[in-house]
Protein backbone atom coordinates (compact mmCIF):
# COMPACT_ATOMS: atom_id res chain seq x y z
CA UNK A 1 0.00 0.00 0.00
CA UNK A 2 0.93 3.53 -0.79
CA UNK A 3 -0.66 5.17 2.35
CA UNK A 4 -2.63 7.35 -0.21
CA UNK A 5 -6.31 8.01 0.92
CA UNK A 6 -9.26 6.35 -1.44
CA UNK A 7 -10.40 8.69 -3.81
CA UNK A 8 -13.90 9.73 -3.54
CA UNK A 9 -16.39 8.84 -5.82
CA UNK A 10 -18.80 11.48 -6.69
CA UNK A 11 -22.39 11.09 -8.63
CA UNK A 12 -23.70 14.00 -9.72
CA UNK A 13 -27.80 14.36 -9.67
CA UNK A 14 -29.23 15.29 -13.52
CA UNK A 15 -33.23 16.35 -14.02
CA UNK A 16 -34.03 14.44 -17.04
CA UNK A 17 -36.24 16.61 -19.38
CA UNK A 18 -37.84 13.19 -21.13
CA UNK A 19 -36.57 9.63 -21.65
CA UNK A 20 -37.04 6.35 -19.31
CA UNK A 21 -35.12 4.48 -16.70
CA UNK A 22 -32.20 2.47 -17.95
CA UNK A 23 -33.47 0.10 -15.26
CA UNK A 24 -36.76 -0.59 -15.06
CA UNK A 25 -38.44 1.52 -18.57
CA UNK A 26 -40.24 3.35 -16.29
CA UNK A 27 -40.38 7.52 -16.78
CA UNK A 28 -37.48 9.06 -16.08
CA UNK A 29 -37.63 12.21 -13.89
CA UNK A 30 -33.28 12.49 -12.97
CA UNK A 31 -30.31 11.37 -14.19
CA UNK A 32 -26.84 10.00 -13.07
CA UNK A 33 -23.64 11.17 -13.92
CA UNK A 34 -20.62 8.61 -13.05
CA UNK A 35 -17.37 9.59 -12.41
CA UNK A 36 -15.00 9.35 -15.97
CA UNK A 37 -18.03 9.19 -17.82
CA UNK A 38 -18.05 13.01 -19.26
CA UNK A 39 -21.35 13.49 -20.88
CA UNK A 40 -22.84 10.09 -20.28
CA UNK A 41 -25.72 10.06 -18.37
CA UNK A 42 -27.74 7.34 -16.71
CA UNK A 43 -31.48 8.17 -16.55
CA UNK A 44 -33.36 7.23 -13.61
CA UNK A 45 -37.30 6.97 -12.45
CA UNK A 46 -38.40 8.18 -9.55
CA UNK A 47 -38.16 4.69 -7.21
CA UNK A 48 -34.47 4.10 -8.53
CA UNK A 49 -33.55 7.70 -8.00
CA UNK A 50 -34.76 7.55 -4.37
CA UNK A 51 -32.46 4.41 -3.84
CA UNK A 52 -29.08 6.38 -5.47
CA UNK A 53 -29.74 10.01 -3.92
CA UNK A 54 -31.54 9.22 -1.00
CA UNK A 55 -30.08 5.78 0.54
CA UNK A 56 -31.90 4.40 3.51
CA UNK A 57 -29.67 5.27 6.68
CA UNK A 58 -28.50 2.25 7.83
CA UNK A 59 -24.98 1.29 9.12
CA UNK A 60 -22.27 1.72 6.50
CA UNK A 61 -19.84 -1.23 5.45
CA UNK A 62 -17.52 0.87 4.38
CA UNK A 63 -16.45 1.69 8.06
CA UNK A 64 -13.43 -0.19 8.33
Amino acid sequence: MTGTAPREVVIQRIPATGGFCWSCQQTAVSGERLPGRHHRVRLLCRQHDQAVFNPPAGPSHQSR
